[in-house]
């Protein structure tokens, strides 16, 4: 394996339940280099922690497959679609790669039945979901733009996760935040942009909460510009793996080869 196995150090951010997948080979599963985690357009119906090897969260450049950012052990796939309850992972194995799977199904029971993993869970903002945010908006400009990865930190950095709530939405908006719909369990749009409080106020379906994402609107404006970081200035993530397998679809719950015992 090219990369190091899941240590006390790269995993003591991990909630317990995350953590002592570790340790239970019936759920751990083999991906080939090149095999999707998750298919592109398709809502998993599993959670995956990488114990070892590295893999690609994969994004369109032009229409075209490009890396985002690479995952390694410790990091969650699969995980950014359930909690927002619509696709917007697609992610390749890069390397010969091992993960832990948890069933979306079990995924539910743990934030239902343990408030340190819903915490966990739902206070985290996932590099996916901001791209999904960001994209139609960098789609819409006229502007030859820098790549998304490029972007992807300083996104992270000014990105908020706001209370669905009529006060808080309204005091982001007063603060010169956009605020946008960052999960399909509402009858608002997915991306959909709250103009006003209380908006907040719509009961999301059950059992996940509304997801809203806060972003300054001047950054905003700088990322749909060719006034930010020169691709120069910013090494963007490389592979070995082919860009073709970007394109492959598989369905989530066949993919991975169960441990030999």
């Amino acid at each position: 394996m090219s990369s190091s196995p899941i240590t006390p150090e790269t995993q003591k951010d991990l909630p317990a339940v995350l953590a002592s997948l570790k340790s239970d080979r019936s759920c751990h599963r083999i991906f080939r280099p090149g095999q999707p985690l998750t298919a592109e357009g398709v809502l998993p119906n599993q959670m995956l922690l990488i114990l070892d090897g590295q893999a690609r969260l994969l994004t369109r450049e032009r229409d075209q497959p490009a890396t985002l950012c690479k995952l390694g052990p410790g990091d969650v796939v699969g995980l950014a679609s359930l909690i927002s309850v619509a696709p917007c992972e697609t992610v390749n194995a890069s390397t010969t790669l091992k993960a832990a799977v948890l069933a979306d199904q079990q995924l539910l029971r743990l934030l239902e039945e343990t408030p340190e993993f819903l915490s966990w869970c739902t206070t985290r903002l996932w590099d996916a979901e901001l791209a999904r945010l960001v994209e139609p908006l960098r789609n819409s400009s006229a502007e030859d733009l820098p790549p998304l990865a490029s972007q992807l930190q300083e996104l992270q950095n000014v990105a908020s996760l706001i209370a669905p709530d009529p006060v808080a939405v309204q005091q982001a908006l007063a603060n010169g935040q956009r605020v946008f719909v960052a999960s399909a369990n509402t009858d608002l749009p997915l991306g959909h942009e709250l103009m006003e409080g209380s908006l907040a106020a719509k009961t999301p379906r059950p059992p996940l909460p509304l997801r809203l994402i806060g972003l300054p609107a001047s950054t905003l404006e700088q990322l749909v510009t060719t006034e930010t970081t020169s691709p120069s200035e910013v090494e963007e993530p490389r592979d070995e793996a082919a860009d073709s397998s970007a394109l492959a679809v598989i369905e989530p719950a066949q993919a991975g080869l169960p441990l030999a015992t």
